[in-house]
């Protein structure tokens, strides 16, 4: 019986550098969700279902043995005439039977049905394997891109939160110098509504987080602190060489891994299909006990017991070509099968090609967006400086606040969109996840 055990996660840790190293507290949710997550345990009780079926038994290669009994007993008026002229006749006259038998049949030759069958089994039990292959990148893609959406939106939150900061500085000023006179009602209220504006973006950010953390417990069936995602590290990313891993798409992609078995699964069917044509041979024994008593009748009471034994034979000549349009048939599913993994191959390529030049661009953003971050902050730094002296008026001040803010979110969401590509890309390429195949 072959298992799928997932001993070592090799996420994206070994497939692209990570800041700090391997991060214990994404290994432990990988963890969980594999061993609670319903799609994984029905995809592994359905491996265990296709193992069991890959038998040599359910393919009709072993013989079969069976052991039927009866009993009866018969309560009848009965009349007998005979040729002779002699007449019985009794009221209520009981007959008592018992039999028993014993029967081996074993099919020595049924057109190589039997070696086909059990072909088709032992490949829908890899189908069945890469189906909790496929479950688990499902639900690693899932929790992984959750996880990460987690640590940036918590980094998108602190932007939001120090901003806010700043509003509420600013109006705090704002209030002095409109106490002391320096400034209208208007200003004040503007740097008033300003700070209701920006806690209100907090607010809505904090909804954000929560919905992300609320999506990570399910998929983990635990419970998450806002604590446990504190200077998680951000793995840094790279564009992968596209030729390296097209090649590991059409040899490790799971679906497609499942296609190709399915044309397989097609071939034996008509190696099946071709049995029909062929004679089946096969033996049997038996053996038989009867017992028999009649209060009326020609016998008074009958015992016998023996053995019988003998060859099988079937051959079908003509059954209104039946066999040979199922035989066509089996081939033309086969040529379908064939030509949908081809197309499924195809696809997986046009959406890796989109897939890449996404990353290629989103990487481009993040670069831009870096260092366009750096220079806003600068000149923020500027701006507060010059406001505070009151070299600026309120609304340059403000102009300069939300640029401020502006470039650290898109910076954020553009290091997201690259990651999440990224992901992407290991995810149709088969990379997602590892495993160990053990007897």
């Amino acid at each position: 019986m072959k298992l799928l055990r997932y001993h070592s996660l090799l996420v994206f840790f070994l497939l692209f550098k990570s800041a700090s190293g391997q991060d214990s507290l994404l290994n432990s949710l990988i963890n969980k969700a594999l061993s609670h997550h319903p799609t994984i345990q029905i995809a592994r009780n359905s491996l265990k279902i296709a193992d069991l079926q890959n038998s040599i038994g359910q393919s009709g290669m072993l013989p079969r043995l069976d052991v039927s009994s009866g009993a009866n007993q018969s309560i009848q008026n009965t009349e007998l005439e005979f040729f002779s002229g002699q007449k019985n006749s009794a009221n209520n006259a009981r007959s008592l039977g018992f039999s028993a038998n014993v029967r081996l049949e074993w099919m020595i030759f049924d057109g190589l049905r039997m070696f086909a069958l059990k072909n088709e089994l032992k490949l829908q039990e890899l189908i069945a394997q890469n189906d909790v292959k496929e479950a688990v990148e499902s639900v690693l893609f899932d929790l992984i891109t959750t996880y990460y959406s987690i640590a940036v939106q918590q980094s998108i939150l602190n932007h939001t939160e120090n901003n806010l900061k700043i509003s509420q500085n600013r109006r705090d000023l704002a209030l002095a110098k409109y106490t002391s006179g320096k400034i209208s009602s208007f200003e004040y209220l503007q740097a008033l509504r300003d700070f209701n504006q920006d806690s209100s973006v907090f607010l809505n950010e904090i909804l954000v987080l929560n919905r992300l953390k609320a999506r990570l417990e399910r998929l983990t069936g635990d419970k998450i602190t806002s604590e446990s995602f504190v200077n998680i590290p951000l793995p840094e990313i790279e564009i992968p060489s596209k030729e390296d891993w097209i090649t590991k798409l059409k040899t490790q992609n799971t679906a497609l891994q499942s296609m190709r078995l399915r044309k397989l699964i097609s071939e034996s069917r008509q190696k099946e299909q071709l049995a029909d044509f062929l004679p089946h041979l096969g033996i049997f024994g038996e053996y038989n006990l009867n017992r028999q008593q009649n209060e009326i009748g020609v016998l008074k009471s009958l015992a016998s017991n023996g053995t019988n034994a003998g060859l099988m034979l079937r051959w079908n000549l003509f059954n209104g070509m039946v066999d040979r349009n199922r035989r066509n048939m089996a081939i033309l599913e086969s040529e379908n099968a064939e030509l949908q993994a081809k197309n499924f191959e195809l696809e997986l390529i046009e959406l890796f090609e989109n897939t890449y030049h996404q990353l290629t661009a989103n990487y481009t953003i993040y670069q831009l967006e870096l260092k366009n971050q750096q220079t806003v902050e600068d000149q923020t730094s500027i701006a507060e400086t010059q406001y505070r002296s009151g070299k600026i008026s309120d609304l340059e001040f403000r102009n300069a606040q939300t640029s401020l803010l502006s470039a650290r979110v898109r910076k954020e969401e553009a290091y997201l969109s690259s990651l999440l590509s990224y992901l992407h890309m290991m995810l149709i390429t088969g990379q997602l996840s590892a495993y160990n195949t053990l007897n």
